[in-house]
C-alpha cells in the first residue's frame, strides 16, 4: 500500500504541464516579450508584434470577471509590486479560471543571473493567495482568494533524481528548502496553476 501511494505522488507531482489544457475564449499572455501566442492576446511594455502595450505595473484595462486565462512565462519576478498584479489579475479572471505564473526558483542560478529580477519565489510563496491556506488565513494580502493552488517544476531535466526529489520537496516543502539538497539540486522554474 506504501509503495502504490509513494508511486501514485510521483504521478501526480510531475504531471507534464500542457498550456493548451487551460485555454478558453479570451485569454492573456502577460508580459509575452517575444513569444507571441495564437488564441492568446499578447501583452507586453514595448514590442512590434504585441497586442496590446501595457506595463504591468499598472492595473489590466479589462472588466472584472472576462477573462478565461492569464499565463506568464518569467514575468513575475521583474515587476514592482507582485501582490498588485495578482490581485488585478484574480479582478479580471472569471470564476474557475486560472492564473498560470512560471517563475525561476529562488535557489536556481536562473533566479540570479537577470540583474532585472527584483522577487523571488519558494514552493510556497503563492500561499498567502489561496484560500484555506494557513499563510492566507493568518497574513493575507486582500480579501479575495484563489480556491486552488497546483505546483509544477519544469521539466527540463526530466531524470529520475530530480523528479524524486520534486516529490520529496513537494511533501516535505521546509525541510527540502531549508536543506543541502535543494542547494545541490535545485528547482530550474516552477509554475504555479492558480485557479479562480
Amino acid at each position: 500500500m506504501k509503495l502504490n501511494n509513494m508511486w501514485n505522488d510521483f504521478l501526480m507531482y510531475n504531471r507534464e504541464f500542457h498550456l493548451n489544457d487551460y485555454i478558453g475564449d479570451k485569454n492573456l499572455h502577460i508580459g509575452c516579450g517575444n513569444k507571441i501566442f495564437e488564441k492568446f492576446i499578447n501583452i507586453d511594455i514595448n514590442g512590434e508584434n504585441v497586442d496590446l502595450i501595457h506595463d504591468l505595473n499598472k492595473p489590466l484595462p479589462y472588466e472584472e470577471n472576462t477573462i478565461d486565462l492569464i499565463f506568464s512565462d518569467n514575468v513575475f519576478e521583474h515587476i514592482d509590486n507582485v501582490v498588485d498584479l495578482i490581485q488585478d489579475c484574480l479582478r479580471v479572471l472569471k470564476p474557475d479560471s486560472y492564473l498560470i505564473i512560471k517563475v525561476p526558483y529562488f535557489k536556481s542560478s536562473w533566479a540570479y543571473i537577470d540583474l532585472t529580477h527584483k522577487n523571488f519565489f519558494t514552493i510556497k510563496s503563492m500561499d498567502y493567495f489561496i484560500k484555506d491556506k494557513y499563510a492566507n488565513k493568518e497574513y493575507r494580502y486582500f480579501d479575495e482568494s484563489f480556491s486552488q493552488l497546483e505546483i509544477l517544476r519544469e521539466k527540463k531535466d526530466k531524470s529520475i533524481l530530480r523528479s524524486i526529489l520534486w516529490v520529496y520537496a513537494m511533501k516535505r516543502t521546509n525541510t527540502y528548502e531549508n536543506s543541502i539538497i535543494s542547494n545541490i539540486y535545485p528547482i530550474g522554474n516552477i509554475i504555479y496553476l492558480l485557479k479562480k
